[in-house]
């Protein structure tokens, strides 16, 4: 899990950021880096310890990456997805004990749905978040806060 979830996304992000700082010492200085983490990077997730640290250093790689690389016009953020419908996460919810205990936690009374980050992303990857850089981004639905 540590290799998908966060060597795979250091290693593309190695080769990103190469051609991204050669485009700024030519005087493109536009570059972003977004992560998709999980709200399980944030709190707790029982059974899934191996899978919320992969998370939780996929955000300090990125907060890293941005302090390092801010210098060359380069954003990096993240993105953590609470409940969301998908493949990933049908097991659970479409399992009526779970949607029993948590849809009531969710203010929005939904779950998710991966058309949820489209704004949100393409906000990251524009010009209009030059200044927007180190951050984790929750979507949630208000979870996280009720």
């Amino acid at each position: 899990m540590f290799a998908i979830n966060l060597d795979g996304v250091f290693h593309v992000f190695q080769v990103a950021l190469r051609h991204m700082i050669k485009r700024a010492e030519s005087g493109d200085r536009f570059g972003r880096l977004v992560a998709t983490s999980s709200l399980a990077s944030l709190f707790a997730m029982p059974r899934g310890e191996h899978y919320a640290a992969t998370k939780a250093a996929l955000n300090a790689l990125v907060r890293a990456l941005a302090v390092e690389h801010a210098r060359y016009g380069i954003t990096a953020n993240a993105i953590l997805p609470g409940w969301i419908e998908t493949e990933m996460t049908a097991g659970l919810t479409h399992n009526e004990k779970f949607v029993a205990n948590v849809m009531p936690r969710i203010p929005m009374r939904r779950f998710g749905d991966p058309r949820d980050f489209g704004g949100i992303a393409v906000y990251l990857m524009s010009a209009l978040s030059s200044y927007h850089t180190a951050d984790c981004l929750v979507i949630d639905g208000g979870y996280s806060v009720f």
